[in-house]
């Protein structure tokens, strides 16, 4: 769960807050990006809220990429400039993730994700141009069951 705020414009931006395998020791990469309406995941194993201008449609989707396989993502609501929203993903012990916007279940995933693979919370905002982006991290919370 984070509490996420846009603070400079949501133009020319993509976001990704969720779980990734991706680490980013040499290479930046975006878990998953949108041009239009194609997604393209660059991770093999990955669940998240993605919201990227490129895209068709401005809104937040949600989606998951078991084992290089995308899952079909859900249109949510458009991110608003200086609008905070706090978002939470559940993830099942079956692989299932469970999407909230503001505490409201919007989205779930069957197989979302691989059970086995080590996945990494991740919050990326990366700029569409050389104007700088930025947004406000209020926390970050992950827990595991044991």
């Amino acid at each position: 769960e984070t509490k996420f705020t846009p603070v400079s414009s949501v133009a020319s931006v993509g976001y990704f807050v969720g779980f990734t395998d991706v680490l980013a020791t040499t290479t930046l990469e975006e878990p998953v990006t949108l041009s239009g309406t194609t997604f393209t995941s660059n991770a093999t194993d990955c669940v998240g809220f993605v919201f990227d201008t490129a895209a068709t449609t401005d809104v937040w989707y949600a989606i998951g990429v078991k084992n290089d396989v995308d899952t079909a993502a859900t249109a949510l609501t458009a991110p608003v400039a200086d609008t905070a929203v706090l978002l939470r993903i559940e993830l099942s012990t079956a692989g299932t993730a469970t999407f909230y916007m503001d505490g409201v279940l919007v989205a779930t995933i069957a197989n979302a994700v691989t059970t086995t693979v080590a996945l990494t919370p991740v919050v990326e905002v990366m700029t569409r141009t050389t104007a700088v982006k930025s947004v406000d991290v209020d926390y970050v919370f992950v827990q595991q069951d044991r």
